[in-house]
């Protein structure tokens, strides 16, 4: 038996890698599992768990660009819509989807493409913008949450569980984004 050699170019396994693991495509499917991740750090409050989702939008919505932030986002809805269990405390399906974090969920999206959209268009390396960018993009994530959730349960009970409990949480996770991107892109630089 004959072995037949191509003589094309040969591709150095080191650079294939390196080339895909900085593609689009990688750099969203790993950006929707951190998403994912993210989620299964929890401390459970009713009707709204404290989770790290909205860190890890934020992280990733200041890095990358924006097909790969939304689509971070997108491919973990996905996920949790056909029934892969990456929703708080593993949860997952279209129920749960649409339930009382409904509006946190579309609120994910609309958070990730204000903060990634204002990080585009007025780039800075200062973490007091960097942080107003995700307070930004997390305003409008509670207020979508909100409005959901106070049309299930009203909205004294929306603030009270919706907004209120996670307002410190979110500035440290927010202050913490905003240091930590500042520091993988000097990292990045080097």
């Amino acid at each position: 038996m004959k072995f037949f050699l191509i003589t094309t170019k040969r591709i150095n396994l080191t650079t294939f890698i390196a080339n895909f693991a900085t593609s689009k495509y990688m750099q969203t499917f790993l950006g929707s599992w951190l998403i994912a991740l993210g989620a299964q750090i929890s401390i459970p409050f009713h009707p709204v768990p404290l989770t790290l989702q909205t860190f890890t939008i934020a992280l990733i919505s200041l890095l990358v660009p924006f097909q790969v932030a939304v689509g971070s986002v997108v491919f973990y809805i996905t996920y949790a819509a056909l029934g892969m269990p990456v929703l708080e405390g593993g949860a997952s399906g279209i129920g749960k989807l649409l339930g009382p974090t409904a509006g946190y969920i579309v609120g994910f999206l609309l958070m990730s493409a204000i903060i990634n959209l204002l990080t585009k268009y007025y780039p800075t390396n200062s973490s007091l913008k960097r942080c107003l960018f995700i307070l930004a993009g997390g305003s409008v994530l509670f207020i979508s949450g909100m409005v959901h959730l106070s049309y299930i349960f009203g909205w004294n009970i929306a603030i009270k569980t919706g907004l209120l409990p996670f307002i410190l949480s979110e500035v440290v996770k927010y202050t913490l984004a905003a240091q930590l991107s500042l520091f993988i892109q000097s990292k990045n630089n080097l």
